[in-house]
């Protein structure tokens, strides 16, 4: 629960000027993505399943840390935690996961466009059921206005 709590702050954190990228990654379990600015040190993503029933749909939360970033690249790693408040409400903890991904923005007239491929080994109760998650997405950051 303190994990939930630290990473929930990192999102109240963001101010209302902070870009916001959403993302959607298609295979294996869907997943609808919404992260604070991708371009920062450190940033907060949420991502919610899709494609399932509601009583089986899973939240992901986690903090990145980006430790490279480039105009065309950024790479970044991070844990994160995944929950179903549906289903167990006793144990709402489904496993535990370290993310190494990049986000590859390859359009020269729009470095707001992103693609994304991750790496998570998923760490669940049970040793044996452990495995290594890969993922592969599309985002786009959508930049806050200046106000000048």
């Amino acid at each position: 629960m303190k994990n939930t709590i630290i990473i929930l702050l990192l999102f109240v954190y963001c101010k209302s000027t902070c870009q916001v990228a959403v993302g959607y990654f298609p295979f294996n379990n869907s997943f609808i993505q919404l992260s604070s600015n991708p371009e920062r040190l450190i940033l907060g993503d949420i991502r919610l399943q899709t494609n399932t029933f509601s009583y089986n749909a899973t939240a992901e939360l986690a903090p990145f840390v980006n430790i490279k970033r480039s105009e065309v690249i950024n790479l970044y790693i991070g844990p994160g935690i995944s929950i179903n408040p549906f289903y167990n409400t006793s144990n709402m903890v489904n496993l535990y996961f370290l993310t190494l991904g990049a986000r590859i923005k390859p359009l020269r007239t729009n470095r707001n466009f992103a693609v994304l491929f991750e790496l998570s080994p998923l760490f669940t109760s049970e040793p044996r059921n452990n495995i290594l998650r890969s993922n592969l997405g599309l985002s786009y950051n959508f930049k806050s206005k200046k106000v000048k």
